[in-house]
């Protein structure tokens, strides 16, 4: 008898237990999308006074390339701001540029124009995305030489 009372206080304090609100789980957190960042100013620094050519390939349109040296180096990445602009989704890339000191390649960027005056160069270095908005300028300029 004593063995029944005993197992019936067992068999009830685990249902009592069962019945017990359980603490609700957390939620995981919802994955953030780090924000867009421009070039670091060194990097950009870099491409603005050390780089001695440029080339650009087309991929877009008529297709084509061109190529810079010395002086219009600087000239052409100052139509690159220093401002960063959201990447676009599903935007088809209009070309690839590619800046280089002393005939080796520094860093390449995908070009990306919008169908207003503006677009952007997409970059990556040392496996970081970096979106660099182009002046109104430097879209135009572009536009018209990539048709």
């Amino acid at each position: 008898m004593q063995k029944t009372l005993i197992l019936l206080a067992v068999f009830f304090s685990i249902a009592a237990c069962a019945q017990q609100p359980q603490p609700q789980q957390r939620k995981p957190l919802p994955v953030v999308k780090p924000s867009t960042i421009p070039l670091p100013a060194a990097i950009y620094n870099t491409l603005h006074d050390s780089c001695t050519q440029l080339d650009i390939v087309f991929i877009t349109g008529k297709g084509g390339s061109m190529s810079l040296e010395g002086r219009n180096v600087k000239f052409f990445t100052s139509f690159v701001s220093t401002k960063a602009v959201p990447k676009r989704t599903n935007a088809q890339q209009d070309g690839t540029i590619m800046w280089q000191i002393d005939g080796r390649a520094y860093l390449m960027g995908n070009l990306y124009l919008n169908s207003d005056s503006s677009g952007y160069v997409q970059f990556n270095k040392n496996d970081k995305e970096y979106i660099n908005a182009l002046t109104p300028d430097g879209a135009g300029f572009l536009k018209t030489h990539g048709k």
